[in-house]
């Protein structure tokens, strides 16, 4: 029920870190949009390159966006606004982002859908 599109396939962008970190900003980012889209609708994951030095990386959902009172807690461990949810997902990714000396943005708004971007600068490839 939920489509995925963008770039994300064919970007050609490298970026090297962690692959266990960033398998972890993923799921966690991916998860919450699926989430927030429970009959379906298209899931946007580009990857562009806004300046020589950065890696922006963009997901995007049709889903039922977040709430004014959700988005000043957005980032506090064990606060959700999913059902059920335990409220670490943000918390963790906005913890390697930081590690990473990278930014994250989330725009919003309610029946609308979300878009997170985490913008992270290019690091070179480590020397063996």
């Amino acid at each position: 029920r939920v489509r995925v599109e963008g770039n994300y396939a064919a970007s050609g962008l490298r970026f090297y870190g962690s692959p266990a970190q960033f398998k972890q900003v993923f799921w966690n980012v991916i998860k919450n949009a699926i989430r927030a889209m429970p009959d379906g609708g298209v899931l946007t994951i580009d990857f562009t390159e806004p300046r020589k030095d950065e890696v922006e990386i963009r997901f995007a959902d049709t889903g039922k966006g977040i709430t004014d009172e959700d988005k000043e807690h957005l980032f506090e461990p064990f606060y959700s606004g999913f059902e059920g949810g335990r409220g670490l997902g943000l918390a963790v990714v906005r913890r390697i982002v930081d590690d990473y000396d990278g930014r994250i943005r989330i725009r919003s708004e309610v029946d609308k859908g979300t878009e997170v971007a985490i913008t992270l600068p290019v690091r070179q490839r480590p020397a063996n």
